[in-house]
């Protein structure tokens, strides 16, 4: 077997490197600061090769990527994947099954969402175009109200105990949608209530409430609280 021993190999003109147009085979480790032209075989022992650095047509096939930022104008496929950070996306991330979710924009089912166990929590508005069906039970915060204001934005279901006459506000009723929410009021000392001028009675009417007593009421909007539709249930005993 023939050893040529040179510590740089350039081609006859001393122009560049070596043409080797039968290839190559090299049984030790190849030290190159760059790499240009066709690749083919494994590339299961490239080892420092940054991400920038990979091109190919069509497609680049590696094991585990290891890089600060990872850019492709095609698609990214892979088996498994594992993040101990955040990952951005800027368009839209289409998935079959995961076990977590969290999203700071809007997310799209669209087979809907199945919660099998566990409870789910809706700290914002949601839509959902084919309807909503709830084979457990249905619950709702109690939002105990501190001033004489309602805040539609804090739930559904608010609670209040007067002791002299009140004049009641309704804020940041939502738009584009319907909107429910009952009040339970407790009488304790007066039963003077001034109700928004927008609150509509049937008949009219705004009903007889009895001081000491506890009475809920239900407003409905369909037009973010231009009008409201109201019902009443007054006088339990408390």
């Amino acid at each position: 077997m023939s050893r040529i021993r040179a510590d740089k190999l350039v081609n006859k003109n001393a122009s560049g490197g070596p043409d080797l147009p039968l290839g190559a085979t090299i049984s030790g480790v190849v030290t190159a600061t760059t790499f240009s032209g066709g690749f083919t075989g494994s590339g299961a022992n490239l080892t420092n090769v940054p991400a920038t650095s990979l091109t190919g047509t069509p497609n680049i096939t590696v094991g585990t990527v290891g890089a600060g930022n990872v850019t492709s104008s095609g698609t990214v496929s892979a088996v498994t994947g594992s993040f101990s950070g955040n990952v951005s996306i800027g368009g839209t991330l289409t998935y079959d099954d995961v076990s977590n979710v969290d999203s700071v924009g809007l997310i799209t089912a669209r087979n809907g969402i199945n919660v099998t166990a566990g409870v789910s929590t809706f700290a914002a508005a949601t839509h959902q175009n084919a309807g909503t069906k709830v084979t457990g039970p249905y619950s709702a915060n109690v939002t105990a109200m501190g001033a004489n204001d309602v805040d539609c934005s804090a739930g559904n279901y608010f609670t209040k105990t007067i002791t002299g006459a009140t004049t009641f506000t309704f804020s940041n009723v939502p738009t584009s949608t319907a909107y429910i929410m009952t009040m339970e009021v407790t009488l304790n000392g007066s039963n003077a209530i001034t109700w928004p001028t927008a609150v509509k009675w049937p008949a009219d009417t705004a009903p007889t409430l009895t001081d000491g007593k506890t009475q809920l009421f239900t407003f409905v909007t369909d037009d973010g609280g231009t009008r409201w539709r109201a019902n009443s249930s007054v006088d339990y005993v408390n």
